[in-house]
């Protein structure tokens, strides 16, 4: 019975280890690769964790879709780029364990339970070392590599180079800001590394973009809602991947000679004789104005609780403005209105626009209840009636 007793930890251990290694084996025989299928250009794999596509677009820049397993829909309501797709001729060869895209031009991507890693023109390496999805939140995490350098995102009070910090891809304005200000106005997903490459992330949902911070070799991107889709921009310097990028997204229209000149503006006029005051002083000190900004006070008197107004309201301090901005314009001196698409209930509008308003998840018009200027709701300017 001693012998027996003695020998029942050995057992048990045997058990374990024989179950184990049944777990291991059969963890290692499981099909990570399901299906891989190509078609004009586009590759398209499946995996127990959710779906990849991929495809190119001119310059040798690859758009990325990830769609997780437990995701019952891949929503995309970005139109951020116009480019066209390039239909590039690829190949894919899997297995099991790993499925490789070979591009005629664009480069290679090796896709395996490990992760996806890119080896794309100008020798750009990226690799994603791991995804997750949750009710809260969807991600990717791509690997940093030593000495790699991260710039862009918008407006932020910070250093050039992003790594080290988590910044949230939000827009809020940011009053009385000095230094370590992480979110200023207005957030760009876009990614430029010192690597040879950059990264567009084209989801407008709120997100953020860790890099770095919470762990060092990692840069995790995680939004809300919406499609996990980004774009790989390779270039030999940032000259190149800039012009990439812009004919990925787009410009703008070369705006007219006078916008390149001389502006008259302040935190608000107050009044029309104020402003042919100081353009007065600026004539007499042979200072020359190309326009003159009117800020806040036309449409109300009151920095708070007067935008959506759209008027002149206070006919005292502006008597006539139809003939202010012809008196200007004899002068060769354009008129440039600040107008907002906010309008607050306490505005003259506010009633007449709701039907035009964004709204919520419910179809109701939405109403800020943390803006620094009043409560109110916000045309939808994507709308043509609105």
């Amino acid at each position: 019975m001693k012998y027996l007793y003695s020998m029942k930890p050995i057992y048990y251990f045997l058990i374990i280890c024989a179950s184990l290694s049944a777990t291991m084996k059969a963890y290692a025989q499981q099909d990570y690769i399901l299906s891989a299928k190509k078609s004009n250009g586009i590759c398209l794999i499946e995996t127990p964790y959710g779906k990849w596509r991929f495809s190119t677009f001119p310059n040798g820049i690859v758009k990325t879709i990830f769609t997780p397993a437990d995701s019952e829909k891949n929503e995309q309501i970005s139109d951020a780029v116009i480019a066209n797709e390039s239909q590039e001729k690829a190949s894919i060869k899997y297995n099991k364990g790993q499925a490789t895209i070979s591009w005629e031009h664009s480069g290679k991507i090796i896709l395996s339970k490990y992760g996806v890693k890119y080896n794309l023109q100008s020798s750009a390496i990226v690799e994603i070392s791991n995804t997750h999805y949750s009710n809260e939140e969807r991600g990717l995490h791509f690997s940093l590599q030593p000495g790699e350098k991260i710039f862009g995102l918008g407006e932020r009070s910070l250093p050039m180079n992003r790594r080290g910090y988590k910044l949230p891809l939000y827009n809020n304005p940011w009053y009385g800001y000095s230094t370590d200000a992480d979110a200023l106005n207005f957030s760009v997903p876009f990614i430029l590394s010192n690597k040879n490459y950059a990264l567009l992330l084209d989801n407008p949902s709120k997100g953020y973009v860790d890099i770095g911070k919470t762990d060092p070799s990692e840069m995790k991107y995680a939004v809300i809602s919406g499609a996990l889709s980004f774009y790989i921009i390779p270039g030999n310097d940032y000259n190149k991947i800039l012009s990439h990028y812009s004919m990925l997204t787009g410009t703008q229209p070369l705006p007219p000679r006078w916008a390149m000149g001389n502006f008259l503006s302040r935190f608000g006029y107050n009044s029309e004789a104020q402003a042919k005051d100081i353009l007065n002083k600026m004539k007499s000190d042979s200072v020359p104005a190309d326009a003159i900004i009117f800020d806040l006070f036309w449409f109300g008197d009151s920095i708070k609780n007067t935008m959506g107004n759209l008027s002149w309201v206070n006919q005292k301090a502006w008597p006539d403005p139809k003939k202010m901005v012809a008196d200007f314009k004899k002068e060769h001196i354009k008129t440039i209105l600040i107008t907002e698409p906010f309008f607050l209930k306490s505005s003259l509008n506010y009633h007449d626009s709701r039907n035009y308003h964004a709204v919520d998840s419910l179809g109701y018009p939405f109403v800020l209840t943390d803006f620094y200027f009043g409560y109110g709701g916000l045309i939808d300017i994507f709308r043509n009636d609105a």
